[in-house]
């Protein structure tokens, strides 16, 4: 045990060091953003501390063509000024059947049905990458990478704000998108989603505390002894707790916080994103507006133009009450296709 313990405190030590040269809002932030992942395992511990279970042959099944033109409609009725016949046409927007991508795939895998990726190349053209896989529920993944796409200036670098906080943006594109087709009436293809976020979601939240709580310990002891451990979180943690951490992180070194912090805040804000688009639908030109700003703008400005203030308790039970609504509405109906 003495060996996986330092193996992992010289893995903290590596880290810190190489993302503190200049000041890190995740890193010096890393207490507020744990008690959110706390926050979140506790919310979802009910619905997904067993998996989900999505069965494939209730999905939807349309053609691209059938796809892009929802997809057209949905970015009409909102008002979103892209045009995706173009972005098709000139191959920034591919699609890929991600269950084929392997040879020796034998057995469809309905994770690959919610994969997309947006990059951006050396000369700066940007390309997506998105699910098709024949089934409706690909849109809300197209819409996702679009969003991403969206805010992503071809000139600058993203910054560490906008890194932070293009997957909320993104994630609330996800599920507003998501509601839209529950609203058209494909109810199961769209609670298929909103489980599998939120599965995701708990996933996320439940590893991300294993190794925040060794960061925390180390930022104030600079170990990671057992002594420091119990006495940074008292009687509340158990030694078999630790060990676990250790051993988690010690399987993982490439287990990177600053990149998991993006989707577990922009998973735990969608929620919320979504539930103001629905009390009031103009919310949208908030969303559309940080688009445009989530390059220029401080982190709190942009909690602004959300409607938050600065994440506090105050705005954390505001999310997690938009997180209650989403189960009561998309994780309890069985839902039908129409």
């Amino acid at each position: 045990m003495e060996k996986a313990i330092q193996e992992v405190e010289n893995f903290l030590i590596e880290y810190i060091f190489n993302h503190t040269r200049i000041p890190n809002c995740v890193l010096d932030n890393l207490d507020l953003f744990y008690t959110i992942a706390c926050e979140i395992e506790e919310t979802l511990e009910g619905e997904f501390k067993n998996g989900i279970t999505l069965n494939p042959n209730q999905l939807k099944k349309v053609t691209l063509m059938e796809k892009i033109e929802i997809v057209k409609q949905y970015f009409q009725e909102h008002e979103i000024e892209f045009d995706i016949e173009k972005y098709i046409m000139d191959g920034t927007i591919a699609f890929i059947d991600y269950n084929q991508l392997e040879e020796s795939e034998k057995q469809f895998d309905i994770r690959r049905c919610f994969n997309g990726n947006m990059k951006k190349e050396k000369n700066h053209k940007k390309l997506i990458d998105v699910s098709e896989n024949g089934f409706i529920c690909d849109i809300p993944i197209l819409v996702h990478e679009i969003s991403h796409f969206r805010d992503e200036s071809t000139k600058t670098s993203r910054n560490q704000i906008s890194n932070l906080l293009t997957e909320a943006l993104a994630y609330g594109e996800t599920l507003i998108s998501a509601d839209y087709l529950y609203e058209l009436g494909f109810s199961y293809d769209a609670q298929s989603i909103f489980k599998f976020e939120g599965n995701t979601l708990y996933q996320i939240a439940k590893n991300y505390k294993k190794v925040a709580k060794l960061f925390l310990v180390y930022k104030k002891y600079m170990n990671i002894s057992k002594t420091s451990y119990q006495a940074f979180f008292e009687e509340i943690e158990e030694y078999k707790d630790y060990e676990e951490n250790i051993k988690f992180l010690k399987e993982h070194t490439n287990y990177d916080l600053i990149y998991e912090t993006w989707y577990l805040l922009g998973l735990f804000l969608a929620p919320f994103l979504l539930n103001q688009y629905k009390k009031d639908k103009s919310y949208m030109e908030k969303l559309k507006k940080l688009h445009i700003e989530i390059n220029k703008k401080d982190f709190l400005e942009c909690l602004d133009l959300m409607g938050l203030e600065n994440l506090s308790e105050k705005d954390r039970i505001r999310i997690v009450a938009a997180m209650y609504e989403i189960k009561e509405k998309y994780f309890k109906e069985k839902g039908h296709i129409l």
